[in-house]
């Protein structure tokens, strides 16, 4: 049977009631239920989850401001930009081992993406920050556009404009 999934919704607490999420990376899951909810309370982030029919996690993004430095990025970035630079950091995107290859990781992220631009019409920001937890991952993101921040950095972009 092919699982049903509702749109992004924001984080609610009563959602992450007996939730059993395991993306198996542990820092990722204890985050979420660890957490996610009191940065929520404290306006430190935003978390949005996937769920499916039954209300079960299947995915979730957590979405933050930041400030990128002139000293951490390449010059075609900070270019004519203020320093600090504004974007939006991406700060977690798992899947739930059960949900993987289904498409909610390439699906949530151009949801982060559409998201982030529409607050940047609101706000300046210039575009969406990663800082991917390994080479898999970091291939993940490029695969979307992403680019380095600068040659030595495990940082990535995703900028509203090209050069």
């Amino acid at each position: 049977m092919k699982n049903i999934f509702l749109s992004p919704c924001h984080l609610r607490k009563d959602l992450l009631e007996n939730t059993n999420f395991d993306c198996g990376e542990q820092s990722l899951n204890d985050w979420l239920c660890l957490r996610s909810y009191k940065n929520e309370l404290k306006g430190a982030s935003r978390t949005y989850l996937v769920l499916t029919e039954k209300k079960e996690i299947a995915a979730y993004c957590c979405l933050s401001s930041y400030s990128i430095f002139h000293s951490e990025t390449k010059s075609s970035i900070k270019r004519n930009m203020p320093n600090p630079i504004p974007a939006i950091m991406l700060g977690r995107l798992a899947v739930d081992n059960k949900f993987k290859g289904q498409g909610l990781g390439k699906s949530l992220l151009k949801f982060v993406i559409a998201k982030a631009q529409r607050a940047s019409l609101i706000h300046g920001v210039v575009g969406v920050i990663s800082q991917p937890l390994s080479d898999n991952v970091r291939d993940f993101y490029i695969g979307y556009g992403f680019e380095s921040l600068r040659k030595d950095s495990d940082k990535l972009i995703y900028l509203f404009y090209k050069n």
